[in-house]
């Protein structure tokens, strides 16, 4: 730092140097660690000249020192004056120093807020999660200057997704491995190859990955390898985290969507099934001779496995059904259906469609697909005859 303050401004330490020399000093020097930068004199110095030296320290550190040779250097104003001048050094040191850090914190501000926008671009219109998971491993591979990048999703609303850019440059055991570090740290990983005693997978040298954190669990990486022009520092693991946590928001937000979307098509489907069900059900009951008839069905859910019918033919007593498949929901409703579609069926192609020969057509047909779900249904079957005011039954 003491030689790039020395090739900034060179004139200063000569103007110091020349007033020096102007009291009367034989020579005058600079030194950092030891070596000599730059250095004055009048001429050769006498031998066994009386020389003074002043150190130059920044944070209890000696970065370098100042010397001057001559007769009147045993005056102690000439060595409090030299060690004011190196003091006043080590404070220029300090403050460039800070300077410096304040421009390098500038920058990876100027690269962060960069970043944020680049994602911000590249994922303004994407609400899928895979689309938002390859935009988001293609900006940071943009940002870093690196060999490749690399992104691993295994939420329970999505099977494992793995996403390269480029694409296919590791292998995927490589980046199931790094996955299940960073995944048991529960940490981020940056490794530049130096730790013999933590080797990094086929093909990558120099690595960063992040864990994100999807509704709060840790179900993601993202990764970069193999830094193209450095090894990997501080404000490149900055640039990485930041990324993770606007992908962390994305996916999130994606997720909700997806579910939000799913929940809506079921609610779609299951109206439609409703109303599908409640079209299966006679809406008008028949109209026979000595009886008054209502029937209605209100599911517990959107659909269930409750249902009555009603069959009406020339010449044959008149049959109703009340039946129940066990359980509720889809399942109950797809084989109210089919229960429903064999008795009809059965009452019209027995000649002599009583309810205990249907009962038993119906077991025929119907009991191994029950067995195989582990369902069953129950069912009241009545027939009248209108002629003999007789109402025969079984269940």
């Amino acid at each position: 730092m003491l030689r790039r303050l020395y090739q900034n401004h060179p004139e200063k330490f000569e103007t110091i140097a020349q007033a020096w020399l102007a009291s009367g000093a034989s020579s005058f020097s600079i030194s950092e660690y030891g070596q000599e930068l730059a250095s004055w004199s009048r001429g050769r110095p006498a031998l066994n000249e009386p020389k003074i030296k002043a150190p130059i320290r920044c944070l209890d550190l000696t970065v370098g020192e100042l010397s001057v040779t001559g007769s009147r250097v045993r005056d102690p104003h000439i060595r409090n004056q030299l060690a004011a001048e190196a003091e006043f050094l080590a404070h220029v040191l300090m403050v460039e120093g800070e300077l410096e850090a304040m421009t390098a914190e500038l920058v990876s501000m100027q690269d962060q807020l960069l970043a944020l926008y680049d994602i911000a671009i590249a994922t303004r219109a994407q609400v899928n999660v895979v689309e938002i998971v390859k935009a988001l491993t293609q900006a940071v591979a943009r940002l870093l200057r690196v060999e490749g990048a690399f992104m691993m999703l295994a939420h329970p609303q999505h099977k494992l997704f793995v996403d390269q850019f480029p694409e296919n440059r590791l292998p995927e055991a490589s980046l199931k491995q790094v996955y299940r570090q960073v995944v048991e740290m529960k940490h981020y990983i940056i490794s530049n190859g130096y730790d013999v005693h933590k080797p990094l997978p086929a093909g990558v040298q120099k690595i960063i990955a992040c864990p994100l954190r999807i509704q709060g669990e840790i179900c993601a990486v993202l990764g970069v390898y193999n830094k193209l022009d450095d090894d990997f520092i501080s404000p490149d693991l900055k640039l990485v985290q930041i990324v993770a946590q606007q992908a962390e928001a994305h996916i999130e937000n994606a997720l909700l969507v997806e579910e939000n979307l799913k929940q809506a098509r079921l609610q779609a489907e299951m109206k439609l099934a409703h109303q599908v069900q409640a079209q299966l059900l006679p809406s008008v009951p028949p109209s026979v001779s000595g009886l008054d008839i209502y029937a209605s069905s209100i599911p517990a859910l959107e659909v269930g496995g409750d249902f009555f019918d009603f069959v009406a033919q020339p010449e044959k007593p008149f049959l109703f059904v009340l039946g129940d498949v066990s359980g509720k929901g889809m399942a109950a409703a797809m084989l109210m259906a089919v229960t429903r579609t064999v008795i009809r069926s059965s009452a019209r192609l027995l000649p002599e469609p009583t309810p205990a020969r249907l009962l038993g057509r119906i077991c025929e047909d119907l009991y191994a697909d029950m067995t195989d779900v582990g369902m069953f249904t129950t069912a009241f079957i009545g027939s009248y005859d209108v002629v003999l005011r007789r109402l025969v039954y079984a269940n």
